[in-house]
């Protein structure tokens, strides 16, 4: 005859969704340990990290026209939508995208850098390969981006809670927080 296990009482239940609780916010640390690692080191070195807001403001410094700073807000918003709606941005030298990846989630999908653009997915394409009027912003934004990743070697919080910059082997390396991956936009 089967044995059944007595269900469990509201204070054992407790004790192991709270144990439960503890663990995965244990392992949740782990798994971000390097975003908030990178960027105290870098806030630390002030000349080495460019936080969101002085990106763009550095960027309307370099536009420093009207026209081009507001047809830059068009394009930046719509590739800030499109980035948090788990689609790829494309750059000159670069795409940032999302992908499944366990160690961060079981369910949702995480941004990752890749050199290449998938064709399974929308994209906002902010590369200077286009040849209409914004061209000469996506240049200036391009240019902008490879002089601070590879010559001053830049942290770039290139979205809220996501930072971008090359390791000591020149590769791309992006990395963000738990709210990026759970979407509290």
């Amino acid at each position: 005859m089967f044995k059944f296990k007595k269900p469990l009482n509201s204070k054992s239940r407790k004790t192991k969704e709270a144990q439960y609780s503890k663990e995965q916010l244990k392992y949740q640390d782990f798994v971000y340990k390097n975003y908030f690692e990178i960027l105290s080191q870098a806030k630390d070195s002030d000349e080495k990290f460019l936080s969101y807001e002085q990106f763009v403001n550095q960027f309307y410094l370099k536009l420093n026209q009207k026209d081009k700073i507001s047809e830059f807000n068009k394009l930046w918003k719509a590739s800030y939508d499109s980035f948090f709606q788990k689609q790829q941005v494309v750059f000159d030298d670069f795409v940032l995208a999302w992908t499944r990846n366990e160690r961060f989630s079981l369910h949702d999908l995480v941004p990752y850098v890749s050199l290449s653009e998938d064709s399974n997915v929308l994209s906002t394409d902010l590369s200077a390969k286009n040849n209409d009027k914004t061209n000469l912003v996506f240049k200036h934004l391009n240019n902008f981006l490879k002089d601070y990743l590879f010559e001053k070697l830049k942290v770039i919080e290139i979205f809220p809670n996501v930072i971008l910059f090359l390791d000591e082997n020149s590769k791309f390396k992006l990395l963000f927080d738990k709210s990026v991956v759970e979407n509290e936009r």
